[in-house]
């Protein structure tokens, strides 16, 4: 893989690329099939990065997603909510909605580093609802990807 300015660059692209898809599988665009290639970008970001570096792409489309998906905040205006306090809940909660994402890609990448490779690709499935229960355990189901009424079928939950 690219070193450098170039392995910068790519592993850049990608970790927009799917923060960018993971929020249009998502009301308003809601195009659900691309939930299923939405983590495609960043699983080949993780795989090629160690686990630290793979955290930090992983929290920058993570972070891109939950900007993109707590939008609706942005609404708290009307109803007399100072600016600042509107913009400092939604970095924050999507910052910390964000953290997931990158322990997703440090995950990846540390069960890919390891040296059953065989392991490390079957392990994947069960990384991301994992998370998912995880968040549920912390923040009391508080805005985990799963339990949105929107969830794609990808993960054993069910779509409404």
């Amino acid at each position: 893989m690219a070193t450098g300015v170039q392995g910068t660059v790519w592993r850049g692209v990608a970790a927009v690329a799917s923060g960018l898809l993971l929020a249009a599988a998502f009301p308003p665009i809601g195009a659900a099939q691309l939930a299923w290639v939405a983590l495609i970008p960043l699983i080949a970001v993780a795989r090629y990065s160690r686990p630290g570096v793979a955290f930090r792409w992983g929290f920058l489309a993570g972070f891109i997603f939950w900007v993109l998906a707590l939008a609706w905040l942005r609404r708290l205006v009307r109803f007399e909510t100072p600016w600042l306090a509107v913009a400092g809940a939604w970095g924050g909660l999507a910052a910390y909605c964000a953290l997931y994402t990158g322990a997703f890609a440090a995950t990846t990448a540390r069960l890919w580093s390891s040296s059953d490779k065989q392991t490390g690709t079957l392990a994947g499935g069960t990384r991301w609802p994992g998370l998912c229960n995880v968040g549920r355990l912390l923040a009391m189901g508080l805005l985990c990807i799963c339990d949105t009424p929107y969830a794609p079928a990808s993960h054993g939950t069910r779509s409404v």
